[in-house]
C-alpha cells in the first residue's frame, strides 16, 4: 500500500485501461495547458543560468511548505417512520481521505488526494500557478468547479450533513479539466473547461464550462458575499449533480446566485438556481430550486442552524422541499460532532417524514 501511494502512475496503470487514440484527442486540450504550465517554471527556474547550481532542486524544495491532510467521516441516518422513500437504518464511514499539498516561492503549488474509502482510488491530483502576487491562478487537473458557495468549505466547514438541494440535483462538484481564477479589489471571477461525468474517470465525451463573478465586503463587522454563477454544457446520458438524479442527453445549464452573510455570532445564506435540463425522457425541462439558512454561533465550538430549501420542476407538479435543524460542536482541534434533524414536507407544508443524521468527523 505503501509503494502505492508513493507512486501514483503505478496505480493509475492497475485500475484504468490503457487511453484510446479518442481518449488521448478529449484530454488533448487540458495536457496542452498542463505542459505549457510546467514549461513556464522551467523556464523561470533556470532564466539567466547558464548551468544549474549544485543542490538546486534541493534549495527548491526547501523553499516550499507542504501540509498532510486526513479526514474521515461517519454517517448515521435513522428515519422512524421507514417506507418505500427511505431504506433501512444505516451506519456508515462516508469519506476516508488521505492527501498532500505543497507550495514554493515562485507560486507553483500541487495537491494530491486519495480515497480510501469503499473505492480505494487517487480522488484527486491537480497542480496550479499563481501570477501577480496570487491576484490570478491557473490550476490544472482534478479541481472543484466552484460554482457556488456551497463548494468552498471544506467538508469541515459545511452548515449541515450534504450540501444544499440545488448542488445535489444539478451541479458538478470535482471533476477533470482547467479552472482559472482573477482577482481585482473585492471582486473575483472564476472560469473552467471540464469534461467527462465523475470524479475521476470521464464517461463523457462532451465538455462543461463553469463561470462564477463574486464581490465581497466587510461592513459593521459583517463579512458580505454576493455572487452570481453559469454552469452549461453539453452530456451524453449521464446522471449529473452530486446525488446523481437526473439522466440527461443533451444540453444542460443552470443559472443562480447566492450570498452569504457572517459576522461573529450569526450567518445568514441563501440561493436562488435556475435549471434547464435535456431528459433522455423529456426535452427542455425547468427546474427552480432554492434555500435560506439562518444560523447562530455563541461560541467558536458550537454552531445552531435552520434551512428551508425547496425545487420544483415547473412543468409539473413534482416539488421538494423539507427544513432542517442542525448542530454541530467541536470537541477538540480534531473531532467534531454534528447532528440534523430533517421534516420533508408535501405540497401543503404538511410534515410527511422526518430523517435523523449523525455525523462525526475526525481531521488531522
Amino acid at each position: 500500500m505503501i509503494r502505492t501511494l508513493l507512486n501514483p502512475t503505478h496505480l493509475m496503470a492497475k485500475l484504468t485501461p490503457q487511453p484510446s487514440a479518442k481518449a488521448f484527442f478529449r484530454f488533448r486540450i487540458p495536457l496542452a495547458l498542463l505542459v505549457g504550465l510546467l514549461s513556464v517554471g522551467a523556464s523561470s527556474t533556470v532564466l539567466g543560468q547558464e548551468k544549474a547550481q549544485p543542490g538546486a532542486i534541493q534549495s527548491y524544495l526547501d523553499s516550499g511548505e507542504f501540509e498532510w491532510l486526513a479526514m474521515i467521516q461517519f454517517h448515521a441516518y435513522a428515519t422512524p417512520y421507514e417506507n418505500a422513500t427511505f431504506g433501512s437504518n444505516q451506519f456508515r464511514v462516508a469519506q476516508s481521505r488521505l492527501g498532500l499539498k505543497g507550495a514554493f516561492d515562485d507560486g507553483f503549488g500541487f495537491k494530491l488526494q486519495y480515497n480510501a474509502s469503499a473505492t480505494p482510488g487517487f480522488q484527486g491530483i491537480n497542480i496550479y500557478k499563481t501570477f501577480w502576487q496570487n491576484k490570478a491562478e491557473l490550476r490544472v487537473g482534478n479541481v472543484k468547479m466552484l460554482t457556488n458557495l456551497d463548494f468552498f468549505p471544506s467538508p469541515a466547514e459545511d452548515d449541515f450533513i450534504g450540501r444544499n438541494i440545488g448542488s445535489n440535483y444539478f451541479l458538478g462538484g470535482q471533476e477533470i479539466g482547467v479552472r482559472g481564477r482573477v482577482s481585482h479589489g473585492p471582486v473575483t471571477a472564476w472560469l473552467g473547461m471540464f469534461n467527462g461525468d465523475g470524479r475521476a474517470a470521464n464517461q463523457d465525451e462532451k465538455f462543461l464550462g463553469v463561470g462564477r463573478l463574486q464581490a465581497e465586503a466587510n461592513r459593521w463587522g459583517v463579512n458580505m458575499k454576493v455572487g452570481t454563477f453559469v454552469q452549461a454544457g453539453f452530456s451524453d446520458q449521464v446522471r449529473i449533480g452530486l446525488k446523481r438524479m437526473f439522466l440527461v442527453d443533451g444540453y444542460r445549464e443552470s443559472i443562480g446566485v447566492d450570498t452569504r452573510l457572517e459576522s461573529k455570532s450569526w450567518f445568514l445564506a441563501a440561493e436562488g438556481i435556475r435549471s434547464q435540463l435535456d431528459l433522455v425522457v423529456d426535452k427542455e425541462v425547468e427546474f427552480m430550486s432554492g434555500f435560506v439558512t439562518l444560523g447562530y454561533t455563541p461560541s467558536e465550538i458550537n454552531t445552531f442552524a435552520v434551512r428551508w430549501q425547496r425545487m420544483d420542476r415547473t412543468s409539473s407538479a413534482l416539488l421538494k422541499h423539507d427544513a432542517t435543524l442542525g448542530y454541530k460542536r467541536a470537541l477538540n482541534d480534531v473531532i467534531a460532532v454534528q447532528v440534523n434533524v430533517i421534516g420533508y414536507m408535501d405540497a401543503d407544508y404538511v410534515f410527511e417524514e422526518t430523517e435523523l443524521r449523525l455525523n462525526i468527523q475526525l481531521a488531522f
